[in-house]
Order: structure tokens, then sequence, then C-alpha cells
């Protein structure tokens, strides 16, 4: 390891040019998903995202900038910090290799994943998303930024659904994750206690099953099942739900994708909630 002491404001930036380094192989360690729940931490990508994390006030370890990367972005980003934050500077060839992007902006971070549960998440009106097995990285992501969006208290996945901290579910939040709770891997046995101690409707989704969206009462007190892409809600949680509803799609198509799908629905349930 080779360091040096590079002028940050009022920070000494720590120069690593080896892959060897335990910094370095503790960044590598977070791309796998077992590795960022032993260490509950995740990766952090992109000068916006790790711009917005900062903002969001969740606990970042590490910021990680290549040396490609200019002064003032560098500086931005330490207005933003605190001392307590470890800095250091890699070479390009080397952030190329911790970067999961195919065109690195040359900042990464190490965060803390946050630590929200079912039953911190719970208020007077309760309006949730629950991610029965849903997959596809882009369908997670676009949930987490409608729920945050259209003003929802949470979002919760199943065992079984993609992981939240995965680099393109990350992505695709466009930093919806770090501003709406998301409680993620719960058994479907937790989701039911949850719902029944609070007395919220599990109201489950499919192409034509149940009620139009907007006959479904979408106001409040709810958790909106979004089924796996291939095989839908499970069974399971429908006999536990008390409604169903589908989109009316009157130009045809065969099926919206999870993603979409999911914010019509909360869409909807705004459109209940703010009319006069």
């Amino acid at each position: 390891m080779k360091e040096s002491a590079l002028l940050f404001p009022e920070d000494i930036m720590q120069l690593i040019e080896s892959s060897r380094n335990k910094t370095i192989k503790y960044i590598f360690s977070l791309k796998n998903k077992t590795n960022r729940r032993k260490q509950q931490s995740f990766l952090i990508e992109g000068f916006r995202f790790v711009r917005e994390a900062l903002l969001s006030g969740i606990k970042v370890e590490i910021i990680c900038f290549s040396t490609e990367t200019g002064d003032e972005s560098r500086k931005e980003i330490q207005t933003l910090t605190n001392k307590e934050i470890k800095y250091i500077l890699v070479p390009p060839a080397l952030f190329a290799r911790l970067s999961e992007t195919d065109t690195p902006q040359g900042i990464l971070a190490v965060a803390d994943i946050p630590d929200s549960t079912l039953y911190s998440i719970y208020r007077k009106g309760f309006r949730g998303v629950l991610m029965d097995s849903v997959q596809d990285p882009g369908n997670a992501g676009t949930i987490i930024r409608s729920a945050h969006a259209l003003g929802f208290d949470a979002v919760i996945t199943t065992k079984g659904a993609v992981d939240i901290y995965n680099g393109k579910v990350l992505r695709s939040t466009a930093g919806s994750v770090f501003h709406i709770p998301v409680v993620d891997g719960v058994e479907d046995e937790e989701v039911f206690r949850f719902c029944k101690e609070h007395d919220i409707r599990i109201i489950t989704t499919g192409l034509n099953e149940g009620k139009p969206c907007y006959e479904c009462d979408l106001s409040g007190d709810f958790l909106l099942a979004i089924g796996n892409e291939g095989r839908g809600v499970s069974e399971k949680i429908k006999q536990m739900s008390l409604a169903s509803a589908f989109i009316p799609m009157p130009g045809g198509a065969e099926s919206l994708n999870a993603g979409v799908a999911a914010s019509i629905i909360m869409y909807e349930s705004n459109r209940q909630r703010f009319s006069v």
C-alpha cells in the first residue's frame, strides 16, 4: 500500500494503489449479497447518488474517489460530510474494478444498511407496498421510487425478492431508497402478524381479479401486494387478503410490468386520499 497526504479541505485523503489493501478488499466484498448482510453495509455509486445519500443523513463510512475525479466534485462532496468519514483515492484502473457500472463516474461510497423493522414503520392511515418475490431490479427500484414520490409510508419485501441493496436496484430508485423505510426479507407470517396487529388490509393485485382499482378503498390502512413477475401474488398472501384490485386496460395490452402497475395503483390511492 502506498500512502500520501493529499490536501482535501481540512482532511487527509489516503492514496491507495494496491488491490490487496484491507479497505479495498472490504469494498470489493460488498459486491456480494452475503457479505453485505454480514457487514450490514452496501455500496453507493455516482456523484448524484452519493450526494443524495449524504443529504438524507444515512451513515456513510467511506468515500472513494478516482484520481481522475475533478477537484470541484471532491470539494462539493466534502462540504456535505464530516471528519468521521474515511476518504480514499485510487487510480482509475483500480476504481474501474471497484465500480459496478460500465461508465464509472469516479466516486463511490460505503454506507450502513438502515435499521428498519416492521414495527417501526406503522402510522395511522398506513399505506405500504409489499413486494412478494419481485425479482427484476428495475421493477423493485421503480416501486420504491414511486412509493417515496407518492408519500407511502414503507416498502416491504418478502424472502425470495431481489436484494434491495443490489447495485441495479439502488440505481433504479434514483435515491428514493434513502427517503422511505424499506424492510426487506420478511417472512409471510411476520407480515400477517403486523397487519393483524394494526388492522391493516392486504390488497392483492392481478390482471382481472377483484375490482377495478378505482372501486377499491385505497385511502389508507392497507398494504398493496405486488406479485412476482411470472407467477403473481402467492396463494398464501391471496388467502390473507381482504380485497383484490386490477387496472382496467381499454387499449388491449396483455399486461403491465410490476413497477408500472404498482405506480398506477399508488397514484389512485393518492387520488382517493387527497380528493376534495
